[in-house]
């Protein structure tokens, strides 16, 4: 594993932490893109890493249940109820 340090935050009262834009740049993580969080307890470590669970059908990353195994955003779930 290739781990580079890029910056140091405080956690707010919140418990937010600010990306530093260079890292964010790097990593594409844009403004509403989705992150999923692991914790490495033998380091004690956070690993933030891009979501990248999009809808079966239209690709969307946004509103999304899962169905049968599959994610379905709820715009295309809407689309499928006025089917019938």
């Amino acid at each position: 594993m290739n781990i580079e340090k890029k910056g140091t935050r405080c956690i707010d009262g919140l418990g937010r932490v600010v990306i530093p834009r260079d890292v964010r740049r790097t990593l594409g993580f844009e403004s509403g893109v989705p992150v999923e969080f692991f914790v490495d307890n033998q380091t004690n470590s956070l690993i933030i890493r891009k979501y990248n669970s999009t809808c079966a059908l239209c690709g969307s990353c946004k509103e999304l249940i899962e169905f049968e195994g599959k994610q379905i955003c709820k715009h295309c779930v809407g689309k499928i109820s006025n089917l019938g």
